[in-house]
């Protein structure tokens, strides 16, 4: 196990922690009550996305679009 990403935004700390390949479990702390919580990917990326932009309100976060890297591998 091993913590990849840690996002420090008072009173909350994330971390995204590396299981094994391909399986992350992401959590944050509470440190003003001491509680830790499970986050869901889309909502830790969220957090991190808060830490550069601010306040998302509800918008889309980190959306990657693939489709430019599709290749056609039809042979003729």
């Amino acid at each position: 196990m091993e913590a990849e990403g840690t996002i420090v935004l008072p009173p909350w700390v994330a971390f995204a922690v590396w299981l094994r390949p391909g399986v992350w479990e992401c959590m944050w702390v509470n440190l003003n009550a001491l509680v830790v919580e499970e986050l869901s990917v889309p909502e830790y990326l969220q957090f991190k996305e808060e830490l550069v932009d601010g306040p998302c309100n509800g918008n889309f976060v980190l959306e990657l679009d693939f489709e430019p890297f599709k290749v056609n591998w039809e042979w003729s």
